[in-house]
C-alpha cells in the first residue's frame, strides 16, 4: 500500500513540473550584421554611414562595419557618404547570430549621372545616363539577386550613352547598374536601381487583311495594316479550309512585318486567312476580320464546293485535271472576276476566265436552290468570261450539269468533243451559245434549259455516234434558238421558242429517225422558224414566223399537222423550199412528205408554199387541212396572233372545240397544244 502512494506522489510530482515548463516562455535574443564599404575599384572607404531604423556606425579606415543589437527581422540597411551614391539592401536579422558579408559597392557621386528610364513597356526599356568623362558603357540587369545579363559594351567611347533592352518579362521588377569603363581600363559602377515592365494589355487585332495570289504560282501574299503600338512582338497567321473553322496557325515563327506569304495552296480549294497581333509579353488579339482566296490553276484532288462556303470568287483560269473531279453542289454562287488577276502574259485585250474540264465536273443544283455562276465585272456585259469547256478526252460520263443559273459568258457550255447531260438549267446573256456541244459520239440530252439573249441558244452539231435529245425547253430573244445538225439521229421536242430573229429551230441530221415534234415557235418570232437541211420528220409543230417552215435542196424530211400562221399583210410564207430550182418530188432523189398542215392567214397559193428560185407555188404537198372561218381559223385561246401582233404573254393553245383536233395525219391534233377537253 506505500508503495502505491509513492508512486502516485511521483507522477503528480512530473505532471506539476511538466505544466510549470509549458507556462514559460523563451526570448529572443538580438542579432547583428557585418560588413564592408568599398568604391567600384574596390578600394576601401571609411567614414561611410551605414544605418537602419535602430542603429547606426561609421565605416573604419579598411571599410569594415558592424550593426550589433539588432531585432529579428527583415531590415533595411543603408550606406550614405557625401562623396558617392547611396546604396540600400534589404537584410534578414537573426536572431542570436551575426550576418556578415554585407558588402556595399558605392559609385563615385557625378562619375555615373542623369540616369534615366525611358519608354517603358511590357516588354522593352531604354535607359538613358551621362558620365564625366568620355567612356564605353553598357546596363547589366537582372529579376534574381545578381545582375547575370548585360548588354552589349559600347564600340566607341562617349558621354551620353543610351541603351535598348528587349525580351524582358510584363509584369516584372528588374535590378540595373549603369557601367562605364573610362579611357584608362577603370570600370565605374553606378548604385544598383529597379524598373517594373508594364502589365501587358491585350493588343487590338490587325486591319485590313487582304489575300492576293502570287502570279503564276500557287502561293498568295497575305498583307494588312503595320503596327503602330509601342508593346508589339509581331504577328500570327492562321488558316483554314472552312470558314467555320478550325484555324490553324500556319507560321513556324513570330511575323515581325505586316505581310506574309503561303505556297504549296491546293487549286479548286477556298482557303480563309485570319491574322492575330501579339504584345510585348505574348498576349494575342482577338482575330481580324477574314478575307479569302479560291485558288485558280490545275486542281489534281476531288474537291467539292459547298453552299456553306459559297461565294467562291474565281479569279483565274481553274482546269480540272484527267482523273480528278469537281463537284458544285447546290445554293453554291460562283462569282467570276473580269480577267485572269495572275496571269503574266502579255496579250492585247484582257485575258478572260474560263473552267477548263479534262477530268468530271459535276454541277448539282436544284430549283429551290440553283448553282449560280456570274461575273463580278464592274460593267457587266455579254461575253466577261470565256464560260466552262469540257475538253477531249473529259469523263463525260461521269459529268453532269444540273440546276445552273450561268451568266455572261462567251459560250456558257462549250464541248469541245461532246458534252455532259444538262436539266433544268438557265443560260443567260451569252455572247455565242448558252449551250454548244460539237463532235459528240454518245448519248446526250439537254431537257428543261432556258437560254436568254444568247446569240444561238443551243447547238449540237456533229454527233457521229448516240442519240441527241433536246426536250422541254425555253428560248428567248436569241438569234438563233436551237441548233441541231449534222447529228446521225436527234430529237428535238416540245421546246418553246420566243422572239428569234434568224431561225428558232435549225436542223439537218442523217437518220430518218430524226424528230422535232410539239415545239411552239412564235411570240414575235421573225426571220425562218424551222429550217431544214435533213432526213428529219417535222411533226405537230405551232409555227408562228415570217418564214414558218424553209426546206433547203438537202432536205428529204417529212412534215405533217404543222400549224403554220403566216401574217398576210407581212407578206409572211407558210413554206418554202430554198434551191437552186423549184422543187419537184419527181426530180430529186429523195422527194420530201409535205402533208396533213394547216396554213392560217396566207391567202394565196404562192404565200402558202413558195418555191425561192423563182416566186412559184411549190406542189407537191397534200391533205392540207382548209379552215372553213378564216376570221377566227384554228380558235387559239390567246385569240387572233396578227392582230394585234402576238406578245410574249400570247396563248397557243386552242380553245375547246378547235378545229384542229383530229385533223391531221393519223388523226393527230395540228400544232404542238393539245385541245383541252
Amino acid at each position: 500500500m506505500k508503495n502505491i502512494r509513492y508512486i502516485a506522489i511521483v507522477i503528480s510530482l512530473i505532471v506539476l513540473v511538466a505544466h510549470l515548463g509549458c507556462m514559460s516562455t523563451k526570448v529572443a535574443s538580438p542579432g547583428a550584421i557585418s560588413g564592408t564599404v568599398t568604391d567600384v575599384s574596390g578600394n576601401s572607404l571609411s567614414g561611410v554611414t551605414v544605418s537602419t531604423t535602430e542603429a547606426e556606425t561609421v565605416s573604419d579606415v579598411y571599410g569594415k562595419w558592424m550593426l550589433k543589437s539588432l531585432k529579428p527581422q527583415i531590415t533595411e540597411v543603408m550606406a550614405k557618404h557625401e562623396k558617392y551614391q547611396s546604396q540600400s539592401l534589404k537584410i534578414e536579422v537573426v536572431s542570436g547570430q551575426t550576418i556578415d558579408n554585407v558588402n556595399f559597392i558605392l559609385a563615385a557621386d557625378g562619375e555615373l549621372n542623369t540616369i534615366f528610364v525611358n519608354s517603358l513597356s511590357s516588354t522593352k526599356v531604354k535607359i538613358s545616363f551621362n558620365s564625366k568623362y568620355a567612356s564605353k558603357g553598357y546596363i547589366e540587369y537582372g529579376t534574381g539577386g545578381i545582375l547575370d545579363v548585360k548588354t552589349p559594351e559600347e564600340s566607341i567611347a562617349k558621354y551620353s550613352h543610351e541603351f535598348e533592352i528587349s525580351n524582358l518579362v510584363p509584369a516584372s521588377t528588374y535590378r540595373y547598374r549603369c557601367v562605364i569603363v573610362d579611357e584608362y581600363g577603370r570600370t565605374v559602377k553606378s548604385e544598383i536601381r529597379t524598373f517594373t515592365t508594364n502589365y501587358t494589355a491585350r493588343p487590338n487585332p490587325p486591319a485590313n487583311l487582304k489575300v492576293n495570289k502570287m502570279a503564276n504560282s500557287s502561293a498568295v501574299q497575305l498583307t494588312w495594316d503595320g503596327n503602330t503600338d509601342t508593346d508589339f512582338l509581331g504577328y500570327n497567321v492562321y488558316r483554314s479550309s472552312s470558314n467555320r473553322g478550325p484555324f490553324t496557325k500556319i507560321n513556324s515563327s513570330t511575323v515581325p512585318q505586316s505581310s506574309f506569304g503561303d505556297s504549296g495552296l491546293e487549286p479548286g480549294t477556298k482557303y480563309y486567312y485570319k491574322v492575330t497581333k501579339l504584345s510585348g509579353g505574348g498576349d494575342e488579339s482577338t482575330f481580324s476580320s477574314v478575307d479569302s482566296i479560291l485558288m485558280p490553276g490545275y486542281l489534281t484532288k476531288n474537291t467539292a464546293w459547298t453552299e456553306a462556303e459559297s461565294p467562291y470568287v474565281l479569279t483565274g483560269d481553274l482546269t480540272i485535271a484527267p482523273n480528278s473531279s469537281l463537284v458544285i453542289n447546290q445554293g453554291v454562287t460562283v462569282q467570276v472576276a473580269d480577267y485572269d488577276l495572275w496571269d503574266n502574259d502579255v496579250e492585247i485585250g484582257k485575258d478572260l476566265i474560263e473552267i477548263s474540264v479534262y477530268g468530271t465536273l459535276m454541277i448539282q443544283g436544284t430549283s429551290a436552290a440553283p448553282v449560280s455562276i456570274i461575273s463580278n465585272a464592274p460593267i457587266l456585259e455579254r461575253g466577261a468570261w470565256n464560260g466552262i469547256i469540257f475538253k477531249q478526252n473529259a469523263d463525260l460520263s461521269a459529268s453532269i450539269v444540273k440546276g445552273l443559273h450561268l451568266h455572261n459568258a462567251i459560250n456558257g457550255l462549250l464541248g469541245e468533243a461532246g458534252g455532259p447531260i444538262v436539266r433544268d438549267s438557265g443560260f443567260y446573256n451569252c455572247l455565242e451559245n448558252g449551250i454548244k456541244y460539237v463532235s459528240g459520239n454518245s448519248n446526250i440530252m439537254v431537257r428543261n434549259v432556258s437560254a436568254e439573249n444568247c446569240a444561238v441558244g443551243i447547238e449540237i452539231a456533229g454527233y457521229s455516234a448516240g442519240r441527241v435529245q433536246i426536250f422541254d425547253s425555253v428560248i428567248k430573244n436569241c438569234f438563233d434558238g436551237i441548233v441541231c445538225k449534222n447529228n446521225i439521229t436527234a430529237e428535238v421536242e416540245n421546246n418553246k421558242i420566243y422572239r428569234t430573229v434568224n431561225t428558232g429551230i435549225s436542223v439537218a441530221n442523217t437518220n430518218t429517225a430524226s424528230k422535232v415534234r410539239l415545239n411552239t415557235i412564235g411570240w414575235g418570232a421573225s426571220g425562218v422558224g424551222i429550217l431544214c437541211g435533213g432526213k428529219d420528220e417535222v411533226r405537230r409543230n405551232t409555227v408562228h414566223s415570217n418564214i414558218c417552215i424553209e426546206a433547203l435542196e438537202t432536205c428529204s424530211g417529212i412534215f405533217r399537222s404543222n400549224l403554220l400562221l403566216a401574217d398576210k399583210k407581212k407578206n409572211s410564207v407558210g413554206f418554202l423550199y430554198n434551191a437552186s430550182k423549184p422543187y419537184s418530188s419527181v426530180a430529186v432523189t429523195e422527194p420530201m412528205t409535205i402533208e396533213y398542215n394547216a396554213i392560217w392567214d396566207a391567202a394565196t397559193a404562192v404565200k402558202k408554199y413558195a418555191n425561192a428560185f423563182d416566186g412559184s407555188a411549190l406542189v407537191g404537198y397534200s391533205n392540207d387541212f382548209y379552215f372553213t372561218d378564216m376570221l377566227v381559223g384554228p380558235g387559239l385561246q390567246g385569240g387572233n396572233p396578227f392582230t394585234p401582233a402576238a406578245d410574249m404573254n400570247f396563248i397557243y393553245v386552242p380553245a375547246v372545240g378547235s378545229v384542229l383536233f383530229g385533223s391531221g395525219y393519223d388523226y393527230d391534233t395540228i400544232g404542238a397544244e393539245n385541245v383541252p377537253n
